[in-house]
């Protein structure tokens, strides 16, 4: 939700001044009797727990005198590290009114521990007979967790309201009400188990003979640290292993082992064995990985990112020379490009995503699909930077292929024709050297060496 200053109201108030002004005028017989009367403001539900992950939703619910509420203003305080804004609707009234509102995210009002929504509203009702009866929700608030499981924000709410022109003046019945957020693991709380991979172990033999197959055994210990026991788990085992090598019966989701039943601080040892034939010379590395995962449904993990680990082996086949080893998939939790944390436990920090293999991660690779074309070049162009060849006739991946037929050939080069000697700017798509004034022959050259050349 975008974030803005109080400074973003200001049509929304000038629109219910005018709405107030109205609604005094035809509402005279009330002013002098209503002024005093009491707005009650609750929060509905006052108490509310939010799921990781997840969102929650609570609603501003007003008990004005009937005929009082002409204009408002509600501010809704909460602490940004627990849970944040992820959209505030204000509630239509009922029918027979004009009414007008905001509703937005103000991070200006509090300090660094807090941040404000502004609920602002007015309305005129056009049978001035008519008036709030009862309850009336003005807005309606979803948040997202984004602290800790068992965090807690109150929600302290302020509401006035004005019944005269000017809502920058004295505020008429002032109300404070707080309610709390908390955050959970699901909605209803579930029990919590710390299920982890206490250790991953990879057993291969010191060496072997090229195209001889041999195996690798690959050993996990998985552990629950409780409360809550027993509980269901499963989980996979996989190896990742050099380009030259092919293991029987592979698969990227792994050998899964079932569901295991685990007590409170009781291990149990789950081995799985793979059949490795390598055609090249070299001292092979080889990865074994493992996830473990809580199958018990309502069963939640306090600390989910203990599940995930490796192990490695070598395996020497007549060479010293090092042959790394690709990448170990089982249903392995994804890198988080940019963040600074080893989030699938692999020892390796922003890794991933690697869309050319090229042993460089996307967030260092500044062309990621290994075209040739840098991302920034790409983004100019208009092309796929993420994609080295087209999929289809309408996916435009790789630059030099204008009609992206997977070939570059005199067909590309007729396409440059029209343009040739005409401003870059507006004929990006062709501007194979982004930066020059025109398309020229710098762009006719960058398809010299793939002219003739196919994709895949």
């Amino acid at each position: 939700m975008a974030r803005t200053s109080a400074l973003s109201f200001r049509p929304a108030i000038a629109v219910a001044i005018a709405i107030a002004a109205v609604s005094l005028m035809l509402l005279t017989s009330h002013q002098g009797t209503e002024a005093g009367g009491a707005n009650s403001l609750t929060i509905s539900p006052a108490d509310k727990e939010i799921s990781v992950g997840a969102t929650a939703s609570v609603e501003l619910v007003s008990i004005p005198p009937a005929e009082s509420l002409a204009t408002w203003v509600i501010k809704v305080v909460f602490d940004p590290a627990v849970v944040s804004v992820d959209s505030c609707t204000p509630a239509a009234l009922p029918p027979g009114s004009v009414f007008v509102s905001a509703c937005e995210a103000d991070d200006q009002e509090g300090g660094p521990d807090e941040e404000t929504v502004v609920v602002l509203g007015g309305v005129l009702f056009t049978d001035t007979e008519r008036g709030f009866d009862g309850e009336t929700t003005l807005a309606s608030i979803t948040f997202s967790a984004v602290g800790a499981i068992g965090a807690c924000s109150d929600l302290t709410i302020n509401v006035a309201s004005h019944l005269g022109p000017d809502p920058e003046g004295p505020e008429t019945n002032p109300t404070t009400t707080n309610g709390e957020i908390c955050v959970v693991s699901e909605a209803g709380s579930g029990p919590p188990a710390d299920v982890k991979l206490a250790s991953v172990s990879i057993a291969c033999p010191a060496s072997a003979v090229a195209n001889v197959p041999f195996a690798c055994d690959v050993d996990v210990t998985v552990h629950n640290n409780g409360p809550t026991t027993p509980v269901g788990v499963g989980g996979a085992v996989n190896i990742g292993f050099p380009n030259d090598c092919t293991v029987e019966n592979y698969t990227l989701e792994g050998q899964g082992f079932g569901t295991l039943t685990l007590n409170v601080s009781v291990s149990q040892l789950v081995s799985k064995d793979f059949t490795i034939t390598c055609t090249d010379s070299g001292l092979h590395q080889i990865v074994g990985c493992a996830i473990v995962q809580i199958r018990d449904e309502g069963v939640f993990d306090p600390i989910p990112y203990n599940q995930f680990g490796t192990g490695e082996a070598f395996t020497d086949i007549d060479d010293p020379d090092v042959l790394t080893a690709g990448r170990c998939s089982t249903v392995d939790p994804p890198e988080v490009c940019g963040d600074g944390i080893d989030n699938d436990a692999d020892t390796l920090v922003d890794e991933e995503p690697d869309t050319d293999g090229d042993g460089v991660s996307d967030c260092d690779d500044e062309d990621d699909d290994g075209d040739g074309f840098t991302d920034a070049a790409e983004e100019s162009m208009g092309t796929d930077p993420l994609a080295a060849c087209p999929a289809v006739s309408l996916h435009p991946a790789w630059p030099p292929d204008f009609n992206n037929s997977q070939v570059v050939d005199i067909v590309d080069v007729l396409a440059l024709k029209p343009v040739y000697g005409g401003p870059a700017s507006g004929n990006e798509r062709f501007d194979l050297s982004p930066g020059g004034a025109n398309i020229n022959i710098v762009d006719v050259l960058r398809m010299k060496p793939v002219f003739n050349e196919s994709c895949t």
